[in-house]
């Protein structure tokens, strides 16, 4: 009698069933995403303030939730989309030569073999599970990937000596350079960084073995020996590291404040220029009032708010009350609970 597993072809393992390890991921993946990190950041830095750079020039007063609370934010949202992609993967196929005619093997037993495995037999194939769900599943990967570089990028900035806000944990005995030993270099931050565009290299490699030759050649597999495991592990890794990271994340509120009164008040243009606008000034007349007096401080090297006071423009609409709640930092904090109860309490 000829032997059952003579009617699994070889190649099922490479081509069909290359759902099987990736359906484990996701497990694996939810328990890394929680990982320490940013929650605990958020709990002990709930209220920190530092200046705000777009464009690399401080323009406003920001909590500091760049390396704490947008992580613990987008991770989880990582998290959930990894989750969508994973959907589709777990789908494999019993190969047969022409599977839509299935043959030699009923679709029962197909379903009946996936099931065992815990996979759901593919509707209709070629030679080959199509792999654009693949794709689906490495291009998740790599957005996590670059989640995680975008706030390691945030740490590598604010790690600047002339910025100095937050830095990463250096151990006793660490070196940070090999040629100056003064230096305590981001290399966390900077390896995260790399390994994200690994990442994205990756997913590239997984689009491109979506159009396959008469949808049924076989050069996708010797891609997927690698690209398989190594995104995966790499992300794994990549979450560790990262939460490695945000646990020992020094911070320094002393030189955010002193950072944000290096403007001298400028930080502070927006809340004046809209209280001039509900009092009545037309946008772009207060527009042009806050901004002549905030090139002073520039060129002239005097305090905002001061110059405010004596502008008779400013002094028209506004009482020296109001426009001292203008500069009122706690006006930054009014919404920090709703926020942060927002976070930490999601599912």
């Amino acid at each position: 009698m000829l032997d059952r597993r003579e009617f699994v072809k070889r190649g099922t393992v490479a081509a069909a069933l290359f759902g099987l390890p990736l359906a484990r991921a996701e497990e694996a993946f939810g328990q890394v995403f929680d990982v320490g990190g940013a929650g605990l950041f958020l709990a002990e830095h709930p209220v920190t303030l530092l200046p705000d750079r777009p464009q690399l020039a401080v323009d406003e007063v920001a909590r500091d939730p760049d390396p704490s609370e947008r992580p613990a934010a987008e991770l989880h949202g990582g998290l959930e989309l990894l989750r969508h992609a994973m959907e589709p993967v777990p789908i494999a196929a019993l190969i047969a030569v022409y599977p839509l005619r299935q043959e030699h093997l009923s679709p029962a037993i197909e379903e009946k073999a996936m099931s065992a495995l815990g996979l759901r037999a593919a509707p209709a194939s070629t030679q080959i599970v199509q792999r654009d769900r693949h794709a689906e599943y490495f291009g998740a990967l790599a957005l996590a990937g670059a989640s995680i570089e975008k706030f390691a990028v945030e740490i590598r900035h604010l790690q600047r000596t002339e910025v100095r806000e937050v830095e990463e944990a250096f151990g006793k005995g660490q070196k940070g350079s090999s040629a100056m030993p003064h230096k305590r270099n981001p290399i966390l931050s900077e390896n995260l960084s790399g390994l994200a565009r690994v990442l994205r290299g990756y997913a590239l490699s997984a689009l491109e073995d979506v159009p396959l030759w008469h949808e049924r050649d076989i050069s996708h597999s010797s891609v997927e020996r690698v690209i398989g495991p190594d995104a995966t592990v790499t992300l794994d890794f990549m979450l560790h590291r990262f939460a490695g990271l945000m646990d020992g994340l020094r911070v320094y509120p002393e030189r955010m404040r002193q950072n944000l009164e290096l403007t001298r008040g400028l930080v502070f243009s927006q809340p004046v220029l809209l209280q001039l606008i509900a009092k009545g000034m037309e946008r772009q007349a207060a527009y042009a009032v806050v901004q002549r007096n905030a090139m002073k401080v520039w060129e002239e090297d005097r305090d905002f708010r001061e110059l405010l006071a004596a502008d008779p423009d400013v002094k028209k609409l506004l009482k020296s009350k109001e426009l001292s709640d203008c500069f009122d930092l706690d006006r930054q904090l009014r919404h920090v609970d709703t926020i942060f109860s927002r976070i930490l309490t999601r599912p």
